[in-house]
């Protein structure tokens, strides 16, 4: 018998959501541009959650009862600075990179900050959750959402019970500015 050794996963820096820093590498993705196209986060970059963990009192925030969490990742954007509300489409992607390892995606999309450093008791309790998604189609999930504008997002990552841990891909789009109809009427008398 021939055995191969493998390379170790390195941990995920992005485990606890205390620990999303300012930086690409700590799973904060950045600043969605104003322009219908813009987008953080990308395609080519390669996230894990091997090893990842779920955090005293994190389950608090499925209140719409759609997955449990199994092994959560974080990340962080903020919607564009002006402009008004916007169409988001975040993704995420199983292995669109063939590294070699399925994921079956789930995301939950948080507004607010957590309060930090963690405490069991505080940490959540300042985030709101706005979206969830499970397709149960695909390993990919994919959350379509009206947001305002210069508010602070984040965005939890796990895998369901058929592919908990895996590769996969994040990356968030500016779709298009939501514009507020107006319509004015006119109301003429009666010649």
């Amino acid at each position: 018998m021939i055995l191969k050794r493998i390379a170790p996963h390195p941990l995920p820096t992005n485990d606890y959501i205390c620990t999303v820093g300012t930086t690409p590498a700590n799973g904060y993705l950045g600043v969605l541009g104003g322009t219908t196209g813009n987008k953080i986060g990308n395609t080519t970059t390669n996230w894990h959650n091997f090893c990842s963990t779920v955090e005293t009192n994190e389950s608090t925030l499925m209140t719409d009862g759609a997955f449990g969490l199994d092994q959560t990742v974080w990340f962080h954007f903020k919607s564009p600075a002006t402009g008004g509300n916007r169409n988001i489409e975040i993704r995420a992607l199983n292995d669109p990179n063939n590294v070699g390892d399925q994921i079956d995606l789930q995301m939950l999309l948080l507004q607010g900050n957590p309060t930090c450093p963690f405490s069991a008791s505080t940490t959540f309790t300042s985030l709101t959750p706005i979206e969830s998604a499970d397709n149960v189609l695909t390993f990919n999930s994919t959350i379509n959402v009206c947001l305002p504008q210069n508010t602070d997002f984040y965005v939890l990552v796990d895998g369901s019970g058929l592919n908990k841990q895996g590769y996969f891909t994040i990356e968030v789009e500016n779709m298009a500015l939501l514009e507020v109809l107006q319509m004015t009427i006119f109301v003429l008398p009666k010649p």
